[in-house]
């Protein structure tokens, strides 16, 4: 259970997805997508990570707004990469709400990366994996070359 754990824990839910969770119709959700976010994880004491075509990052108090991505990343499998993503972040010890803000950014532009590959109309799950292989590899080179 979400009150049961020892550390903060990151939710990923989309617009639907929260709407079952917070008991409240889909429209009412887009219509208050802050508040619902904000709400959601100060009751909860999580990381809320609210995906829509501008995914909200918040613990409750701070809002993180990310401007990466596209609409072609709205395909099944899409948001198991996100959580790969945040988790692979924790994973190496970084902060749960700094792991959820950085997760959505680079998976946002490994998003990116794929719809300049493949378009945003074919895209699957596995080339947004390709596409944050590509901009891990193009930073891993420019910070390199610093």
């Amino acid at each position: 259970s979400l009150d049961e754990r020892k550390r903060p824990a990151v939710v990923t839910p989309h617009v639907g997805e929260m709407s079952r969770l917070c008991h409240a119709e889909k429209k009412d959700v887009l219509d208050n997508l802050f508040q619902t976010a904000c709400t959601y994880a100060s009751v909860h004491g999580v990381i809320c990570v609210l995906k829509d075509a501008r995914t909200i990052v918040t613990d409750g108090q701070e809002i993180y707004v990310n401007q990466s991505g596209n609409s072609g990343m709205a395909v099944g499998g899409s948001g198991d990469v996100l959580t790969g993503i945040i988790a692979g972040l924790m994973a190496q010890k970084m902060p749960e709400t700094q792991a959820a803000r950085l997760g959505v950014y680079l998976h946002g532009l490994a998003g990116d990366a794929a719809r300049d590959k493949c378009g945003s109309y074919a895209m699957l799950a596995t080339d947004i994996i390709k596409g944050l292989q590509e901009i891990l590899i193009r930073g891993e080179k420019e910070h390199a070359e610093i």
